[in-house]
């Protein structure tokens, strides 16, 4: 009995305990909401006293920018999260009118509801605590959904304001609007930009034509698009190995395949490799001067192909430029540009000599540059090219000369007849022809008649 009683002496002092704990948390709950309710009403005074300012001096707030009003509710947000950490979980760009019209109502309610809870004739721990958790969720609800606040935002904002006239409330709603959509499209644009990179990398790149002379505009191009994407070695690598040509692609595909666990260096050797054989200078010259000799002789009505003589021409001038091709200086001496005069047709060739010789008096110089030399051929293929001189050779038919007709439709040909003569010696030679064929070819050659046999 004993033992009895003392376990029941303890399951009271138990329960009192946890009813004086569950009061003390409740108090603490209410003091919480006593507080949110206090900083409410103040962003209400605070609304109806700039109202009321804006009513007394209506043409200096007409001058005032549409962010104000935001701005100062931010500030005021920002004093009261300095108060408590707990206040920090509220989204500091929402508006304090919102959080005083959405916010103070159902404070008011939770807070009466708790006084009711523990204040009535309720006897159990049990209950206590069920109605305490579940009025802490329905507050986590209504704080963790911001998404509701910024659609009362105009009309609850002004809406405790009496004095407020509706030509004010549709300017602040629609800055406010204009303030939200902001914020909103940044990481939206972001988004944007970020699919139209992988759009272009998947789609717009051109491949590697693996010449020496397109690397470095293919490189640039390659580079530029992937600078913003974040990629991985491999998945870089990967990309390598679908835009370029074939004998480089095959290259990388090498490398990969020894730096197989280390594809940073992989990529790194890559680099290195596709510079070495489709990035120095030499390689480049040499290129460039292969087209030049492996372009075919012109003739007179090659117009095209003029043409493409002189877009070469330009390429070559344009990497001329360049000072990453110093040998290309070369085409400035008679030595570089007279393998290419020669290409030209005859009257292009002479139009050059004179063109030539007159820019040298003129510019007292040893030798016209090859920038000149080019503009030279581009100025006579964008003539010849021209569809305004193409004439048609309708006009240019020429006439036969028609023979005079005889009798019966005939017309009198001259006959030439040359007389030929039949010598003896044919016959001779004939006879000799059989004889040598009847002669032991070991011995005797019958084709350069000879004393040395056919076989050796």
């Amino acid at each position: 009995m004993a033992f009895a009683k003392r376990q029941l002496e303890m399951k009271k002092e138990k329960a009192r305990l946890e009813q004086e704990r569950a009061t003390v948390e409740a108090n603490l709950e209410a003091l919480e909401l006593e507080r949110d309710a206090a900083a409410a009403l103040a962003e209400a005074e605070v609304l109806e006293a700039a109202a009321m300012e804006h009513d007394d001096n209506r043409s200096e707030i007409s001058t005032l920018s549409s962010h104000v009003i935001p701005k100062r509710m931010e500030e005021y947000v920002k004093q009261q999260t300095q108060m408590s950490s707990d206040f920090s979980t509220l989204p500091l760009n929402i508006s304090l009118a919102t959080c005083a019209q959405e916010s103070a109502p159902h404070l008011i309610d939770k807070s009466q509801s708790m006084n009711a809870a523990y204040d009535g004739d309720t006897n159990t721990v049990q209950e206590r605590n069920r109605l305490y958790d579940s009025e802490r969720l329905q507050s986590t609800r209504l704080s963790e959904s911001p998404y509701n606040l910024p659609h009362s935002l105009p009309n609850a904002a002004f809406k405790a304001s009496p004095h407020q006239d509706p030509a004010s409330t549709r300017c602040t709603a629609q800055s406010d609007t204009q303030y939200y959509s902001q914020s909103q499209a940044t990481p939206m644009l972001d988004f944007a930009k970020f699919i139209a990179r992988r759009e272009l990398v998947t789609t717009g790149l051109t491949k590697f034509d693996d010449n020496p002379e397109n690397f470095r505009a293919w490189e640039s191009s390659f580079v530029n698009a992937l600078q913003d994407l974040q990629l991985s070695a491999s998945e870089e690598l990967d990309l390598l190995v679908k835009w370029l040509g074939k004998e480089s692609s095959d290259d990388v595909r090498r490398i990969r395949a020894v730096y197989v666990t280390n594809p940073q260096a992989a990529l790194q050797m890559s680099r290195t490799r596709l510079h070495e054989c489709y990035a120095t200078p030499e390689v480049i010259e040499s290129a460039l001067f292969m087209r030049l000799n492996n372009f075919p002789h012109l003739f007179l009505k090659d117009n095209v192909k003029l043409r493409e003589l002189a877009d070469l021409l330009m390429e070559i001038l344009a990497a001329k430029g360049d000072a990453y091709l110093p040998g290309l200086a070369y085409l400035d001496t008679p030595r570089g540009i007279t393998p290419i005069v020669g290409k030209l047709p005859s009257s292009l060739q002479e139009k050059w000599l004179y063109a030539g010789s007159r820019f040298k008096e003129e510019n007292k110089v040893s030798f016209p540059p090859f920038s000149f030399f080019t503009h030279f051929v581009c100025s006579d293929a964008k003539a010849r090219n021209d569809p305004s001189f193409k004439f048609s050779n309708s006009s240019h038919t020429v006439v036969q000369n028609e023979r005079p007709l005889y009798k019966h439709g005939a017309s009198r040909v001259p006959v030439l007849v040359h007389k030929t003569d039949v010598s003896k010696n044919d016959e001779s030679d004939s006879v000799s022809l059989k004889e040598t064929v009847k002669r032991d070819l070991t011995k005797h050659c019958p084709i350069h008649n000879k004393s040395h046999p056919v076989k050796m």
